[in-house]
């Protein structure tokens, strides 16, 4: 399944699981059955497109990660819903987001929440765990992001394990449902995995968040509250223009 067809069924499998959980692995939700039928597809509306495009459009944009190009290409190259694509209508909804993103940039604080994380990611970068922003889909996009940023910097180590947060969850955070992270260790060890959630939740409350984890290695530590703003306009007040 095509990642754009993933974002669309996120929102679905994300209903009945705990986004806390580490597992990497589980079970796709079945596609809904059209009514009075046996199994049959339903067919999806054109309102039914436009909506969903719409709102993955905002979660791109508002996401801070792509430009509004990389977003209309990404959307673009991945669509293969049967209705026909109109670009025309595609480019005027990423620009018009894209447009009040950066408007909106302009009324942030001079220290907003991520700039808060990326200081807390840099830290723990320090105390020799990866720390990996917006890494692929899913938790396994994530630890395959986290495997091959060991073997990319492995001469930066040594490295006792990972820390990452996935484009989901970028979806959650944009929804105000807090922003979850996930840890471990390079081995699988237990121990190893509690002395880098030490890591985590020490660098995270310096940055001054609240933190709420288990204490459970299977489970993920989240950040709540967290008000995504990540910036890529208007730059800090204290920076200069």
């Amino acid at each position: 399944m095509q990642w754009w067809k993933r974002m669309f069924s996120g929102a679905a499998r994300r209903e009945g699981r705990n986004p806390g959980e580490s597992e990497v692995a589980r079970p796709q939700a079945s596609p809904p059955a059209a009514a009075g039928s046996s199994g049959a597809i339903a067919p999806v509306s054109d309102e039914e497109v436009r909506a969903l495009t719409e709102e993955q459009v905002r979660n791109l944009v508002w996401a801070g990660f792509d430009t509004p190009a990389d977003v209309f290409e990404q959307v673009r190259e991945a669509w293969d819903w049967e209705q026909p694509l109109d670009a025309q209508w595609l480019r005027a909804l990423v620009d018009r987001e894209a447009g009040d993103k950066r408007d909106a940039e302009k009324r942030w604080p001079e220290q907003t929440d991520n700039d808060r994380l990326a200081a807390a990611f840099a830290a723990m970068d320090e105390r020799g765990v990866i720390a990996l922003h917006n890494a692929g889909y899913t938790m396994q996009d994530g630890l395959s992001d986290v495997a091959e940023a060991l073997h990319e910097r492995a001469d930066a180590g040594p490295w006792i394990g990972y820390c990452f947060y996935h484009q989901q969850d970028v979806e959650g955070a944009l929804a105000e449902d807090g922003l979850y992270l996930a840890f471990g260790d390079n081995d699988g060890d237990n121990e190893q995995s509690r002395l880098v959630a030490g890591v985590l939740v020490d660098a995270l409350q310096a940055a001054g968040f609240s933190v709420d984890w288990s204490g459970d290695v299977r489970t993920r530590v989240k950040v709540e509250p967290f008000k995504w703003q990540r910036r890529q306009y208007a730059p800090r007040r204290s920076q200069p223009e």
